[in-house]
């Protein structure tokens, strides 16, 4: 369940853009238009980041309510509480996957498939041994056979249950990601942290100042009662959190001058406007 709650904004994000936007890369990469490359992928991850860095906190904080809407009754409190830890935990998962789905293209647009391909094995070491590590998986091994065994107290490892798995799967994505951005960086003389960094920052602040707000209003509508009050309530709260997080994150992107957001927001409009001219 949180594995899926947290594809639905990585698959409309970042695979529907790391789809449309590969024929573009690879036409570029043929044509040798580096500079060119460079710039269309510097949009695309800004965009990536406005985008999915707002999701993620955004998932988070709606978590509970959201679950509690979908599952129709069928979990208990502590069911409720094992999902949202680990969608919580999945949550990373939103920005690195999405991320990764324009890394890895930028490569196959160089027609290179080998270098994500090694970077996702050497991610998924990472990940295998995380998972171990951070959701208590003991490893025991007798004369007789190799035995897995699940132990409450493993120390030193830590035992963070199920929200282990997640949290490894994001870690070691966020680690494949950052080999992915070290070659290219030495392949395309790329200055990834020039080009990212201060969108980054500011998107950053953005959400978090924008989880603050929604947090608030969260806490409004507990300290009103309003809270588990049934589906078509936990219907309301939803709107009105998402509400708020959307209208404080185009606040908060205005007053820190994010103005990729609002380009994006022209472009909707001026493709909405064309598609109406051509309607009538």
């Amino acid at each position: 369940w949180g594995w899926q709650l947290t594809q639905i904004p990585q698959t409309l994000l970042g695979t529907a853009l790391g789809i449309v936007v590969f024929p573009t890369l690879a036409s570029l990469s043929e044509s040798g238009k580096a500079d060119a490359k460079q710039t269309t992928l510097n949009g695309i991850l800004k965009f990536m980041l406005i985008a999915t860095i707002p999701a993620m906190v955004g998932l988070i904080l709606i978590g509970q309510p959201l679950i509690s809407l979908l599952e129709g009754g069928a979990f208990d409190s502590s069911a409720t509480d094992l999902v949202y830890a680990s969608l919580r935990a999945f949550a990373l998962s939103i920005v690195v996957m999405s991320i990764l789905e324009i890394m890895a293209r930028s490569f196959y647009a160089d027609k290179d498939t080998l270098t994500p391909l090694w970077a996702a094995l050497v991610g998924a070491v990472v990940n295998f041994l995380l998972a171990i590590y951070l959701s208590g998986f003991q490893l025991q091994i007798d004369w007789l056979a190799l035995r897995f065994s699940l132990s409450p107290h493993p120390n030193p490892f830590i035992n963070l249950g199920v929200a282990g798995l997640g949290l490894a799967l994001s870690i070691g994505i966020l680690f494949e990601i950052s080999v992915l951005i070290l070659i290219l960086r030495r392949r395309w003389q790329w200055s990834v942290w020039n080009e990212l960094g201060s969108t980054f920052i500011r998107v950053v602040l953005a959400s978090a100042l924008m989880g603050a707000v929604v947090w608030l209003v969260n806490l409004g509508w507990a300290s009103a009662g309003l809270a588990n009050q049934g589906r078509l309530m936990t219907l309301v709260q939803i709107s009105l959190l998402g509400g708020a997080g959307v209208l404080s994150y185009v606040l908060w992107s205005w007053i820190l001058r994010i103005r990729e957001i609002f380009d994006f927001i022209r472009m909707l409009l001026q493709h909405q406007r064309e598609g109406l001219k051509n309607v009538n």
